[in-house]
C-alpha cells in the first residue's frame, strides 16, 4: 500500500502542471487597513466593496460589512443596497445627474465609525475606442488606441472575459471498474469536451492624452495572456470597459501599479501607502486605502480566435503508463482516467478529457458565436 501511494503522489506531482489552467489574482495593502474600492458612476448602476487586509504576511482581504451611500452636492443621497452582512455594495445612478460633485459615505457595521471619500467632479468618457491584439513570441497583448476628444484626458481600464476552450482530448476510452479494463468507444465522446468560463480580474491600466496632439492614447495596455493559455484555445471575449477619471485619481492608480510592477526596495512603499482620497471622520489618523473618483465610460466588445493567436502546449507530457504494480482500480479512484491509446492506454488527470475539471462549465453564454455546445 505503501509502495502504491508513493507512486501515486509521484504521478500527481508529474502531471500537476499540465491540463490545468490557474488564473489567480492577489492584491497587496497595509495590515488592517480598510480597503474601499469601486468608482461612482452617475447614469448606471455602480459596485463598491469595503475590506480590510488580514495582516501584513497575507494578500487577502477581510469581508467589512456596513452601510454605503452616494452623496450630491446638492444634498441628495442614493442608498447601496446589499445583502445583510455583506461587504458588496450596489448603488442605483441612473437618475443621478452628469454634472456637479460626488462623494461616498461608509458606516462600517462593526465598529460604527463613518469614512467619506473627498468630493468629485464627474469625469467624462472617452470618444470612442478601437480595441485590438498583438502577438510577441510569448504572449498576446490586448490594447486599446483611445481617442479623448471631448472627454477627461485621464482614463483607466477594466475587463471581463469570456472563454470557450476544450479539453486536451476527447473520450475515447472509458474504464470498467468490475472488470478493471479499458474498453474502447467506437465513436469519441466529446460531452465533456467543449466549455465555457468567465472571469472578472481586477487589473487596472491607466492612460493620458495629456501632451497629445491629437489627444489619443496609443496603444494602451488592457490585458497580456500567454498564447498557451487554454482562454486562447478555442474563442475569447474581452469586454473592456474605459473611463474618464481625474488627474488626481490618475496619479493614485499610476503610482499605485508603477510600484507594483517593481521589486521595490528597503524604503520603496508598498501601494497601500500611497495616499487616497478617503477618511475616517471619527479618526482622521486611521489609515484608509482607496480612491473614489466620479466619472462615465464607454464600453467595446472584441472576439479572438485561436488560429494565429494560441500554441499548443505539449499535450503528452503529463500522460503516464501505469505501473504494472498499481492496479488500474487504484489509479482510477485517485482521480485519473485512461486518456488515449497509443498501442496500449496511457493515463492522466480526469481534467485531460472533461473540461469541467479544468474549472469549465457546460452552460453556453447567450449570444455565443459558435455551434458548439
Amino acid at each position: 500500500m505503501k509502495l502504491i501511494r508513493t507512486i501515486l503522489s509521484a504521478i500527481f506531482a508529474f502531471s500537476v502542471a499540465s491540463c490545468i489552467y490557474p488564473y489567480e489574482v492577489q492584491e497587496s495593502a497595509s495590515s488592517g487597513a480598510l480597503v474601499i474600492d469601486g468608482d461612482i458612476l452617475p447614469g448606471t448602476t455602480c459596485s463598491f466593496t469595503t475590506r480590510r487586509v488580514a495582516d501584513l504576511s497575507s494578500t487577502s482581504l477581510i469581508e467589512v460589512p456596513g452601510t454605503i451611500s452616494i452623496e450630491s452636492e446638492n444634498g441628495k443621497r442614493w442608498t447601496a443596497s446589499s445583502e445583510s452582512g455583506s461587504a458588496f455594495h450596489y448603488v442605483n445612478l441612473e437618475d443621478a445627474p452628469l454634472s456637479g460633485r460626488y462623494r461616498l459615505l461608509f458606516t462600517c457595521s462593526e465598529t460604527g465609525r463613518k469614512y467619506c471619500s473627498e468630493w468629485q467632479s464627474v469625469s467624462k468618457a472617452p470618444l470612442s475606442a478601437r480595441i485590438f491584439y498583438e502577438n510577441d513570441p510569448r504572449n498576446t497583448g490586448i490594447y486599446a488606441n483611445v481617442n479623448t476628444i471631448g472627454g477627461s484626458s485621464y482614463v483607466r481600464t477594466s475587463f471581463s472575459e469570456t472563454w470557450e476552450f476544450v479539453a486536451d482530448y476527447m473520450v475515447t476510452g472509458v474504464f470498467d471498474a468490475v472488470e478493471e479494463v479499458v474498453q474502447t468507444l467506437i465513436k469519441a465522446d466529446d460531452s465533456n469536451y467543449y466549455c465555457w468560463a468567465s472571469a472578472n480580474p481586477l487589473t487596472v491600466h491607466t492612460g493620458t492624452s495629456e501632451g497629445m496632439s491629437d489627444s489619443r492614447i496609443p496603444n494602451l495596455l488592457i490585458t497580456s495572456i500567454p498564447r498557451t493559455d487554454k482562454r486562447l484555445s478555442s474563442l475569447y471575449r474581452i469586454n473592456v470597459r474605459i473611463t474618464g477619471i481625474s488627474r488626481e485619481e490618475y496619479e493614485y492608480l499610476h503610482n499605485t501599479e508603477a510600484i507594483s510592477n517593481t521589486d521595490g526596495g528597503l524604503f520603496t512603499p508598498t501601494p497601500g501607502e500611497i495616499p487616497g482620497n478617503i477618511s475616517c471622520l471619527d479618526d482622521p489618523s486611521e489609515k484608509v486605502i482607496g480612491f473614489i473618483g466620479a466619472g462615465n465610460y464607454i464600453e467595446a466588445e472584441y472576439y479572438i480566435h485561436r488560429n494565429n493567436v494560441y500554441i499548443q502546449p505539449d499535450l503528452m507530457s503529463g500522460l503516464f503508463v501505469p505501473d504494472p504494480a498499481v492496479s488500474l482500480l487504484a489509479y482510477y479512484n485517485a482521480g485519473f482516467r485512461p486518456v488515449v491509446d497509443y498501442n496500449g492506454w496511457l493515463w492522466g488527470p480526469g481534467r485531460c478529457i472533461d473540461c469541467r475539471l479544468a474549472g469549465g462549465s457546460k452552460t453556453k453564454p447567450d449570444g455565443w458565436p459558435s455551434p458548439n455546445k
